[in-house]
């Protein structure tokens, strides 16, 4: 990774295309003939440490106690992308945001008494807060050498102990993430990719995991920027 990314969590000019961005959400005048670029498939250079973004920990927005020990697996090799397939209602306040981030817990230990905990390891909200969702989360990335096993991803623990799941708030079938909210989403995959030498290629959509293909996850408008989201991980 070459350069920094700043305490307001942008990413370096060079790596926010914000012309394609503007073209997918269909502002064409302002877009003019930007090409979307291709996938950067080479790893990052970690050349300089970058700092941690600000993370809201398990503790700090409220969340209940996981119904059993959180189980710890080896390095992760991946990062998955999600949406949450809820409503784009953009940046709220940070009492809101906890109590979203408490109905993601809450909706995912609701489907059955297997699932402990929240099944994505982080969540990036509309206004640009970055929360751990499962716990012990931010423990595995701080380590760089463990996971905590989420269950974002079918395929069980051998599948979710090779990634990282990323949800970002909203549905982005034919609507994008914010600006502000996709620079915390870069600092965040950058930082992850960063203290586990993720290569950027393996940078991924939810869909595109084993077993995962019929999923319209993470957002058929958004699913084609991830060589973009790829790009500028790389140039941060």
């Amino acid at each position: 990774m070459k350069a920094r990314v700043g305490d307001d969590m942008r990413p370096a000019h060079q790596g926010f295309d914000r012309r394609a961005w503007f073209k997918a959400a269909g502002l064409a005048s302002i877009a003019a003939a930007v090409a979307v670029p291709s996938v950067v498939s080479m790893p990052a250079a970690y050349a300089a440490p970058l700092p941690a973004p600000g993370f809201i920990t398990c503790p700090q927005w409220g969340a209940r106690a996981p119904r059993k020990a959180i189980t710890m697996g080896a390095k992760p090799t991946h990062v998955a992308i999600h949406h949450t397939a809820t409503a784009n209602r953009g940046a709220r306040t940070r009492s809101a945001e906890d109590s979203f981030v408490r109905s993601i817990q809450t909706s995912h230990m609701a489907r059955n008494s297997d699932i402990r905990d929240t099944l994505q390891n982080f969540t990036v909200t509309q206004g640009a807060r970055i929360y751990e969702g499962r716990h012990r989360s931010l423990e595995a990335v701080r380590s760089g050498r463990l996971s905590a096993i989420g269950g974002h991803i079918r395929g069980g623990d051998a599948a979710n102990q090779k990634a990282v799941g990323i949800e970002t708030e909203g549905t982005f079938s034919s609507a994008l993430p914010s600006a502000s909210q996709y620079r915390a989403l870069v600092h965040l995959v950058a930082y992850i990719c960063q203290q586990y030498r993720i290569p950027v290629a393996n940078i991924l959509g939810h869909r595109d995991f084993a077993g995962n293909s019929t999923t319209e996850c993470c957002g058929n408008a958004f699913y084609p920027k991830l060589a973009i989201l790829r790009k500028d991980v790389a140039a941060t």
